[in-house]
Parts: C-alpha cells; structure tokens; sequence
C-alpha cells in the first residue's frame, strides 16, 4: 500500500488484483480512509518534505537529520508513513543512511 501526496491509501499501481483486495480490504479494516488519519498521513509528508528540502540546502543538517530519524522511529506515530515518504529521497546520502539503505 501507499498513500498519494494528499494521504488516501491506494494500492500500488503495479499491484496484482490479489495484492489490491488485500490493500482495500485492510483500508475498510483499519479505517485508513478516515479523514482524520488522511490528515495526520498529508501533515508526516509536508513535514517530511519541509525537513529534506532543508537536507538539500544543507542547512541545519544534523538537526533535521535527528527530527527525521525520530520520524521513522517505530515507537513514533505514524513511522511507516514517514519512512515511506522519506524513502521516495533515498537519493540523498542522509537520507539513505537514515533509512539504512545500501
């Protein structure tokens, strides 16, 4: 699963029919639909992006660094949202060393 930039879950584009019915079926199980947590998921990616966009000016680095790995940290709120929107800029060494990525 996935979420589009404003935080809907949808299955991945190349899903199998299988994969898509698993996906929607656990969207209708967890409520993943409610606006609520649409919301929460759109505020992880604004602040995730707002926090790389500062890595790509290398302003505030380790700062930033700390705010995103506290991000992805399993105990946090929401850390698989995050990790899944910082992983889109794996591109960047910090980045991909937050996400322990080769």
């Amino acid at each position: 699963m996935w979420s589009i930039n404003d935080g809907v879950p949808v299955p991945k584009p190349d899903s199998t029919v299988d994969q898509e019915r698993k996906v929607n079926n656990s969207i209708d199980i967890f409520h993943l639909h409610e606006k609520r947590i649409v919301r929460e998921r759109n505020k992880i990616r604004i602040e995730i992006q707002k926090l790389v966009n500062k890595l790509r000016k290398g302003e505030d680095v380790q700062e930033t660094k700390s705010k995103l790995k506290r991000m992805v940290r399993d105990t946090e709120k929401l850390s698989r949202t995050a990790a899944v929107y910082l992983r889109g800029h794996k591109d960047l060494p910090d980045v991909a060393e937050i996400l322990q990525i080769d």
